[in-house]
């Protein structure tokens, strides 16, 4: 098995872990058509005769994953940094911007040293490094200038957007966003 394919492996376990922590329903495609995963949260209803009953919420969000190490990515400054987007998973979000079901890019920046992407210590389950989340919410937030003319595009994701386990806030305030 090649790199990329452990590295979207592990990138997808690591938000699996996030979701089922936070209670979601997780999905994924049969096809590949830009959508990794599809996520709802599931919800909890007690029915007449007191015992509880599970759904999954008819919002969703779709997300599409990447995955990727430190020295392939580029240190703006201390709130962003910059990653190569491929022209088509870029095109996809600036789609999927004022859609129905919001389109999520989560990438994933592992170590460069292939041995500390997971540990296990003792107790405990270590995965390194973060993941962060991308979504174009606004016109002018589109990046059009590479569009046509080179196979990437350089996205700029803040810091503040690192994904913490409490999947079900960001959830929430995204489509939040939507509604507005």
């Amino acid at each position: 098995m090649d790199d990329n394919k452990v590295k979207e492996l592990i990138s997808e376990a690591f938000l699996r872990l996030i979701l089922a922590k936070n209670r979601f329903s997780i999905s994924k495609s049969d096809t590949d058509y830009g959508v990794d995963l599809m996520v709802n949260p599931i919800l909890t209803k007690t029915r007449p005769d007191g015992r509880p009953s599970s759904y999954p919420s008819d919002k969703r969000i779709d997300i599409q994953l990447k995955c990727t190490t430190e020295k392939q990515i580029s240190h703006v400054n201390s709130d962003y940094f910059k990653f190569k987007l491929k022209v088509k998973n870029y095109e996809d979000l600036i789609e999927r911007r004022t859609g129905l079901i919001p389109l999520m890019l989560i990438v994933f920046v592992l170590p460069d040293d292939e041995k500390e992407w997971i540990e296990i210590v003792h107790d405990q389950l270590l995965l390194k490094k973060c993941g962060y989340w991308y979504l174009i919410q606004e016109t002018n937030s589109i990046n059009t200038t590479h569009l046509g003319k080179t196979s990437t595009v350089p996205i700029q994701i803040p810091y503040e957007n690192r994904l913490t386990l409490d999947f079900k806030s960001l959830f929430d305030q995204i489509w939040a966003l939507k509604l507005i």
